[in-house]
């Protein structure tokens, strides 16, 4: 009769394989994340970049717009605004409202769901989630400054103001101040759309959350934008050729600039098995096997 083994050594002998991800230790909870050796990382001359990006942007937030303004619809704005803008001034404020809190959701996700959350403690590769951020802020910081700048030279006037002092009362932040002149192009719009292309790059070159959920966060991230866009027209914030061109930008920095830095490599994110050598017996001798 033979004789059992006692469970204890039975589960020391299992694979380590076999234990589910979230304990195979501590240093994350998913697969392992790497940052692919032929991809760009951001380095010293684009920090500085990012700053002076930065302080642009928060410069031309300071400086008032140019005394020559420009009143009024291009193209086909006046058609969409007398289709779009709702007819309630409760209604166009509560778009305006939604609006901001997709924003706020678009421009903080990069860095906290797609560095901190995804690459950093599901991942757990906190270089990847610097370069990650790292990456966000250069291209927040010129899409910002590119905006900031068009809105002071361009001076256009937002399509609300034409009502202050008649159905928008006259003596209120939107019609005094100097920000009723910065139209044209949409802040909103250009800093979702910039965002939504961050997440994709980040998701399709990194696969950070695996599987079909990256092409999902991608198109979840675009309808958000597009959504957050289409609330300033219908809240009569800006003109249709204002939340376009902000779209347009945005999306050509927002993928642009992570282009540059994912170009070549295998885009998978994975991190790759390190070159082994080992001697196997082989019939009567024995043999030499790598893995590279």
């Amino acid at each position: 009769m033979g004789l059992a083994r006692p469970r204890a050594a039975r589960a020391e002998e299992a694979p380590a394989e076999a234990a589910p991800a979230k304990e195979r230790g501590s240093e994350c909870l998913g697969p392992s994340l790497a940052w692919d050796p032929q991809w760009e990382r951001v380095e010293t001359g684009e920090k500085i970049l990012t700053g002076v990006a930065a302080g642009i942007t928060l410069g031309a937030a300071i400086v008032p717009p140019l005394s020559t303004h420009r009143r009024g619809g291009a193209l086909f704005d006046e058609d969409a605004r007398d289709t779009f803008r709702l007819s309630s001034p409760g209604g166009r404020f509560a778009a305006r409202d939604t609006s901001d809190a997709l924003l706020s959701l678009l421009a903080t996700s990069p860095y906290f769901i797609d560095a901190a959350i995804l690459a950093w403690w599901y991942r757990g590769n906190r270089d990847v989630a610097k370069q990650i951020a790292l990456m966000s802020m250069e291209t927040m910081a010129v899409a910002g400054a590119i905006q900031g700048v068009t809105n002071v030279v361009v001076s256009r006037e937002r399509p609300y103001a034409r009502g202050c002092g008649r159905e928008v009362p006259g003596k209120t932040t939107d019609c005094e101040d100097p920000g009723r002149f910065r139209s044209f192009f949409s802040g909103h719009s250009m800093l979702s759309f910039a965002s939504a292309s961050l997440v994709c790059s980040h998701h399709l070159n990194l696969k950070l959350a695996g599987g079909p959920w990256d092409v999902s966060a991608c198109v979840v991230a675009y309808a958000a934008a597009a959504t957050t866009a289409s609330l300033r027209v219908l809240g009569d914030m800006h003109y249709t050729t204002d939340i376009i061109t902000g779209a347009l930008i945005g999306t050509a920095v927002g993928l642009g600039i992570p282009a540059l830095h994912y170009r070549g490599g295998s885009g998978s994110g994975e991190r790759s098995a390190s070159p082994t050598v080992r001697v196997v017996p082989s019939g009567p001798g024995a043999a030499i096997v790598g893995t590279f």
